[in-house]
């Protein structure tokens, strides 16, 4: 059984939201974002890794189809399960808020959870998404993409590369497809 790639509908969405709210997103390259079924963190649907290199410590590189990807999107279980299309959109939007609008593989302090109180990160999200819906022609045909339960392939890590390197380790530097497998992932539909 031949199952369909889910990556094309959320690049769809990435891309789209990019194209239609430049100014909070910045200049999205969905070529640039890895985007990968994960394993559970707490209550966490998504969450987002910077992978450009960075000053301050060692970073494994991670190219993909010959070109560095700038961020990894991390799909977790709780994404995939019952879980209405529009959330899904709000979470990937969350997400894609995180990395800026300068969108040059780096999360900006401004916009993380620590430094936003309470629930403004997800108000300025909600705002974003409503924005978006307005916006842009296609809003509703990319989210139902979303609401089809079935299972799904997606790409996912055999060995995840770390977030830090130490200095003189012998950890391993760069990674790429050799390191990732097609999972099969399964959406499901709200429970009533």
């Amino acid at each position: 059984m031949d199952r369909p790639s889910l990556r094309p509908a959320i690049a769809a969405i990435l891309d789209d939201l990019g194209r239609a709210l430049p100014d909070a997103l910045g200049p999205v390259d969905t070529s640039r974002i890895l985007i990968v079924a994960a394993a559970a963190r707490r209550d966490a649907r998504a969450t987002i890794r910077p992978l450009a290199p960075r000053i301050e410590w060692v970073t494994p590189t991670v190219t993909i189809d010959g070109r560095p990807a700038l961020y990894e999107l991390a799909l977790r279980p709780r994404w995939f399960l019952a879980t209405e299309a529009d959330a899904r959109v709000v979470t990937l939007a969350h997400e894609l808020w995180h990395a800026g609008p300068r969108f040059d593989g780096t999360l900006p302090a401004s916009r993380g959870h620590r430094a936003t109180p309470g629930g403004e990160v997800e108000g300025a999200v909600t705002r974003l998404v409503e924005e978006w819906r307005s916006r842009s022609r296609r809003a509703a045909e990319l989210t139902a993409a979303l609401a089809l339960p079935g299972e799904y392939r997606l790409t996912s890590w055999l060995i995840r590369p770390p977030t830090r390197i130490p200095p003189n380790s012998r950890i391993r530097r760069a990674y790429d497809e050799r390191d990732l497998y097609e999972a099969i992932v399964e959406l499901t539909s709200s429970r009533a």
